[in-house]
């Protein structure tokens, strides 16, 4: 029953249909958006085998059909979902392409944005897999070209890192600005339709020569989004090597779609980048907060026999997380991190105060002497009795 207000949902807001084929190819549920017949294109093998080798089970594919259909497929266990078709509201080369026979008596097929159809084959795929999708990973896997991201990549690592001084280009602002946005907040969900936006907005003419025109707009395009990217966080030194690389492959460009092309995939790059960059900074912030908020505890409750839930409960973070951060960053456990803070305190008191050792046992939260004396003893190498007539004498 979910699976169902899940799938006419995403029908309703996009106007395509939902097929949910099992292993067989035998249909076992369908959401039909336009006409009231089954709709033939699922009838044809050639179709229905095509999508099978698109999908995977861990990502929906969103798939560009004979170049005129886009449909999105994802695996289920023992069955297959075909949601589809749409056509692009803007024209986008998607990473996954199949060919197959031509797809007959299909009507009234709605053109959408790329990023309303990927975001509701998002919400299908999470709501009838109980997976969260890696939002970075999902619209790279299918707008990036794995090939031509390796190459730049590659000639990042070898550039000269030479700054690049153009003028900019006559492009209006608003569409700019919307990719400037897209590519500095690492925006993989609204990158694909800035960048199109972009690509079909007036522009202005550096160049008689059409092609020669394309390429200096497209590298003054290529200097703002790096700039952009800098400015996200992926640090300089990498986004100059990138703009270095995208802008060798410009010039090198032969015509005006080839040129598109390599564009629009150095836009995903850098937004890509910038994403990337966001999380590891923000996984190192929040790592340092919980290991600094959990030193400050220990600290603030020394007298007291700390539990690591009773630390975890004051994060608002499990027990098994916290232990697990803080063992990854100190190399240490949080009760060897208790232990050393507690034995640390006690060598200072020996030395510096009269109290017996029974209170100093005490006003550190050890249970009993016994384990006060273990405990000191297991770290120090000595007695406290030991440790405190070795270091009275020095004194």
């Amino acid at each position: 029953m979910k699976d169902n207000t899940v799938y006419k949902r995403a029908a309703d807001d996009t106007g395509a249909n939902i097929v949910k084929l099992k292993a067989d190819n035998t249909i076992e549920e369908i959401v039909i958006k336009y006409g009231n017949h089954l709709p033939k294109y699922i009838e044809n093998e050639s179709f229905y085998n095509s999508m099978k080798a698109m999908s995977v089970p861990n990502v929906p594919h969103v798939v560009a059909y004979n170049n005129e259909y886009v449909f999105g497929v994802y695996q289920q266990p023992h069955s297959l979902i075909i949601f589809g078709p749409v056509k692009m509201e803007i024209p986008f080369r998607l990473r996954f392409r199949a060919q197959g026979e031509k797809l007959v008596n299909i009507k009234k097929v709605s053109s959408i944005k790329l990023s309303k159809f990927a975001l509701n084959l998002q919400m299908l795929f999470e709501l009838t897999t109980d997976t969260t999708l890696d939002i970075v990973n999902y619209y790279s896997e299918n707008t990036l070209e794995d090939s031509l991201v390796s190459f730049v990549e590659r000639e990042a690592i070898n550039s000269n890192l030479e700054n690049i001084e153009i003028n900019e280009a006559h492009h209006s602002m608003a569409p700019i600005r919307q990719l400037e946005m897209c590519v500095r907040t690492g925006d993989m969900v609204m990158i694909v339709d800035a960048v199109t936006e972009m690509i079909n907005a007036p522009s202005g003419r550096t160049a008689k020569d059409e092609l020669r025109n394309a390429k200096n707009l497209s590298i003054a395009g290529i200097t703002n989004v790096t700039r952009s990217a800098i400015e996200g966080g992926v640090p300089y030194t990498i986004a100059y090597a990138m703009s270095d690389s995208y802008i060798s492959l410009i010039e090198q460009a032969a015509n005006s779609v080839e040129l598109g092309s390599i564009f629009t995939q150095a836009c995903l790059h850098f937004t890509k980048q910038v994403a990337e960059q966001a999380r590891v900074e923000k996984s190192s912030s929040q790592v340092n907060f919980y290991i600094e908020r959990t030193k400050r505890y220990i600290l603030e409750h020394l007298s007291e026999t700390i539990e690591v839930k009773n630390i975890a409960d004051e994060l608002n973070i499990s027990s098994n997380y916290l232990s697990s951060l803080f063992k990854k960053s100190e190399n240490i456990t949080i009760s060897q991190y208790v232990a050393n803070e507690k034995i640390a305190h006690a060598k200072r008191m020996l030395i510096f105060s009269d109290d017996s050792f029974s209170d100093i046992a005490f006003r550190l939260g050890f249970s009993t002497q016994s384990h006060f004396g273990s405990t000191f003893k297991k770290i120090t190498g000595m007695t406290p009795f030991q440790y405190q007539m070795k270091h009275k004498k020095v004194k």
